[in-house]
């Protein structure tokens, strides 16, 4: 463990939340104690189950001591006590003992809004890594040997980065779970550094077009139409904003087999109706078509195997595609930038494609022996994430992956855009390409 660095992130956090509550620096002076000093004779009397790393960590990482209304993040309370580290080890069997050293322990303690058994972030002392445990049905996950563990100045960072990037944001009128924070849908940075990075990938498509080439797009219509946002996402959150910022490219493919349409009638926004007779603020906005030699291209299966869940799943044909996801009103995790690929064929059975988190498609993370099969919805999604509550990937992470592709020339590009049809997204699950359609682990 990075000690001192670990020890910089957490009391910044913590500083950060205290302030952005409307309260003071005097008034923090007063309440923050040190994990040690907070707890005194439990804390001395827990210390022998501690690794000398995060001992050093505890005896200068502040706590707020106050009517326990403040939580250190969104997603965590703050610091487990003693009494709760003994406890949980003992629930979650983390204790495995060997020359009396004890190698889990339960750090940060979940907010009790998360999961029906919340845990919290687990902190392994023997590897100095650590991993979010939202619920007590995700022990087997994180205890397969498969799935990776980050070091604490990494989770630390991501989670600051959060609060940087305007997605998790303190104030004084925050829910009392979290208080004082809460999770943003989306922000003004988030959507402008989205909006920046498609602009950046239609220019580098466009320097990449034939001489003399003009495109086949046409950039005085929307990137997509009004009436078409205005049903799927009358708030008018990321989705309306992304297309409105958004650059129409000169050309038809973004990506391999996936089409700028040219109007809101070839989009097919199967979802959209739906929307408000469920609850959700946002349905699945299609914002590229999955195309096979001009024609469009379905989605595999409906029902149960559609990405998008209740309700839906009761739409029998849907054009396949990247979707913006669905978002409820009543979620605790809203994400509006987040994005799925829908394939109109299956892959993963190979056993070469891989999520985020190292997993492959299809298996079941909580079992021991790993058997991938194929799925049409997998391409570039995180599986399990280390740092927050699960989530889809953000639509950031996939036009900087797309980016990538074409720059460094992994995607050729004619006077229709970006080349090789929808059968390239295939590569993802072969021995030579797969890493190139993963995304790596972040919030």
């Amino acid at each position: 463990m990075d000690v001192d660095k670990c020890v910089e992130l957490h009391n910044k956090i913590l500083k950060h939340g205290w302030l952005h509550s409307g309260k003071t620096i005097e008034d923090l002076e007063q309440n923050c104690q040190t994990w040690f000093n907070q707890h005194g004779d439990q804390a001395e009397a827990v210390s022998k189950l501690l690794s000398p790393n995060l001992i050093a960590f505890l005896k200068r990482a502040y706590g707020i001591h106050c009517d326990g209304a403040h939580s250190f993040f969104y997603y965590v309370g703050g610091l487990a006590g003693p009494v709760n580290i003994q406890e949980q080890m003992e629930i979650l069997n983390l204790v495995c003992e060997e020359e009396g050293k004890t190698q889990c322990v339960l750090l940060y303690m979940m907010n009790c809004d998360f999961g029906s058994h919340p845990v919290g972030l687990i902190y392994d002392q023997e590897e100095d890594t650590a991993i979010m445990c939202v619920d007590l049905d995700d022990i087997d996950t994180i205890q397969n040997g498969r799935t990776p563990w980050f070091p604490l100045k990494t989770v630390l960072e991501a989670w600051l980065d959060m609060i940087e990037q305007g997605k998790v944001v303190a104030i004084p009128e925050a829910p009392v779970m979290e208080k004082p924070w809460t999770l943003a849908p989306y922000s003004p940075k988030i959507l402008q550094d989205t909006v920046d990075l498609f602009n950046a990938l239609v220019r580098e498509i466009e320097s990449r077009l034939p001489e003399g080439s003009t495109g086949t797009g046409d950039d005085s219509s929307p990137f997509i139409e009004e009436a078409t946002l205005d049903t799927s996402n009358p708030q008018r959150g990321f989705a309306y904003h992304f297309a409105q910022g958004a650059k129409r490219p000169q050309f038809r493919y973004i990506a391999p087999g996936l089409e700028i349409a040219i109007s809101s009638d070839d989009t097919a926004q199967r979802f959209a109706s739906l929307r408000s007779d469920a609850g959700f603020e946002m349905s699945p906005l299609l914002l590229f078509r999955a195309v096979d030699n001009g024609a469009p291209c379905m989605a595999p299966a409906s029902g149960n195997e559609c990405p998008f869940g209740y309700p839906f799943n009761g739409v029998d044909k849907y054009p396949a595609g990247l979707y913006l996801s669905c978002r409820s009103s009543s979620s605790n995790n809203s994400f509006e930038d987040a994005s799925i690929l829908v394939l109109p064929f299956r892959i993963g059975a190979r056993g070469y494609a891989r999520k985020s988190d190292g997993a492959r498609f299809g298996e079941s993370t909580q079992d021991e022996r790993v058997r991938s099969s194929d799925t049409f919805s997998d391409v570039y999604q995180p599986g399990y994430q280390p740092f927050t509550n699960g989530h889809n990937v953000r639509l950031f992470c996939v036009l900087e992956n797309w980016l990538g592709m074409v720059q460094r020339g992994d995607w050729k590009v004619d006077a229709n855009g970006v080349m090789g049809g929808i059968d390239e997204w295939k590569k993802a699950d072969t021995e030579e390409s797969w890493e190139k359609y993963t995304i790596p682990p972040t919030w």
